[in-house]
This record gives C-alpha cells, sequence and structure tokens, in this order.
C-alpha cells in the first residue's frame, strides 16, 4: 500500500501526529490484517494503530 513512506513529510514535520485511512481491506482465512513492515531507512516506529469494520467508524 505505501512504499517508501516519509512518515516526516507525511505529518508535515517531526515529532507530528500522522493519521492514514485505508478501506477495503480483506481478512486471510483466520480473519486475521497481517501488516508487514520493512525499514528503508533507519528504524522508523509505529505507535499505535487501530482496525475498525468499515461502516462502523
Amino acid at each position: 500500500m505505501l512504499w517508501n513512506f516519509d512518515l516526516v513529510r507525511g505529518a508535515r514535520g517531526p515529532g507530528r501526529p500522522l493519521r492514514k485511512t485505508f478501506s477495503g481491506l480483506q481478512t486471510d482465512a483466520n480473519d486475521a490484517v497481517r501488516l508487514q513492515f520493512a525499514p528503508v531507512r533507519n528504524c522508523p516506529r509505529v505507535n499505535a494503530f487501530g482496525l475498525a469494520a468499515e461502516g462502523l467508524a
């Protein structure tokens, strides 16, 4: 979904929050949503993420 995403640029500066919303995600056979992170530069950090059923959020 996001390739070479620059968090600082996306948040318009360091230390600022960023919220991204994606729709149409599908679960796998075990009803799980799998997230995969791979650093491109340095060691990025994700502090939190949330999942909500579409139409309920």
